[in-house]
């Protein structure tokens, strides 16, 4: 079992402390080219004026694909965000969705 204990930023880019939280998500070996990742919430009631905000990076200078869906009240995944390319090596990437804009949206 590796250990990445130095992923970590050491500041929270949301509240500027070392109190934050982050999700790790391995795509190394034992990934394998086309697995997914989940990260789920809980229901947003309405969407007028919310906002999905989130920091991302890869460790290491690498091709990517990373999607992002919204479920909305019918069960239809509507993709909020696409990134494709190349990424630069422990570059810290910030994105805002304004989610009250998305098409398909309750």
């Amino acid at each position: 079992m590796y250990k990445y204990f130095y992923f970590r930023s050491t500041v929270d880019h949301t509240i500027g402390t070392s109190t934050g939280y982050y999700a790790y998500i391995e795509s190394s070996y034992p990934q394998k080219l086309g697995d997914k990742a989940w990260l789920v919430s809980e229901v947003i009631k309405s969407l007028k004026g919310a906002c999905l905000d989130f920091w991302y990076q890869a460790f290491v200078s690498s091709y990517i694909t990373f999607n992002v869906y919204m479920q909305n009240g019918t069960s239809v995944a509507v993709d909020i965000y696409c990134r494709s390319g190349t990424t630069a090596r422990d570059q810290w990437t910030y994105v805002s969705v304004n989610l009250g804009t998305i098409r398909g949206s309750t």
